[in-house]
């Protein structure tokens, strides 16, 4: 196997071991977990790869970024819709934002996956994340980069 597609194939099991484990990825790749692994770390220092891997992550989520926005659209005019209504019914809007609160922590958890691939290894200030700001890596002495 030429080099240039077995970098995309690992691009493509490491995107894809996000959403479905490294051993499911593995086994769909026909690869080990330690490869997937090793890829990941490799991530780091060969910034094509990381491109790669950010291709193939956006091609996997964009039918699922396209269907959130779409829920997310509905969730805010039903909650217009439902606050100017009279009488307004306290449930409704409890329901709506709480379905809000859901999508904005799908959000949270999106950057960290993302600064995740990209920063194999660190840990990530998930407060930033969660007030929408982005992602820090830290090494495990929790010093910044």
């Amino acid at each position: 196997m030429r080099s240039e597609d077995r970098r995309a194939r690992a691009a493509l099991a490491i995107a894809s071991a996000a959403e479905l484990g490294d051993a499911e990825a593995a086994r769909k790749f026909g690869m080990s977990v330690r490869a997937i692994q090793r890829w990941r770390r490799a991530l780091k220092g060969d910034s094509s790869l990381s491109a790669a891997v950010a291709e193939k992550r956006a091609e996997a989520f964009k039918p699922w970024a396209e269907l959130y926005q779409s829920a997310r659209a509905t969730l805010v005019a039903e909650l217009v819709r439902h606050a100017t209504a009279c009488p307004i019914s306290p449930e409704s809007i409890h329901a709506i934002a709480g379905a809000l609160k859901i999508l904005g922590e799908r959000d949270d958890a999106g950057r960290m996956l993302d600064a995740e691939l990209q920063f194999p290894g660190k840990t990530m200030d998930r407060t930033a994340a969660s007030q929408g700001g982005s992602v820090v890596p830290f090494d495990r002495t929790g010093t910044e980069g």
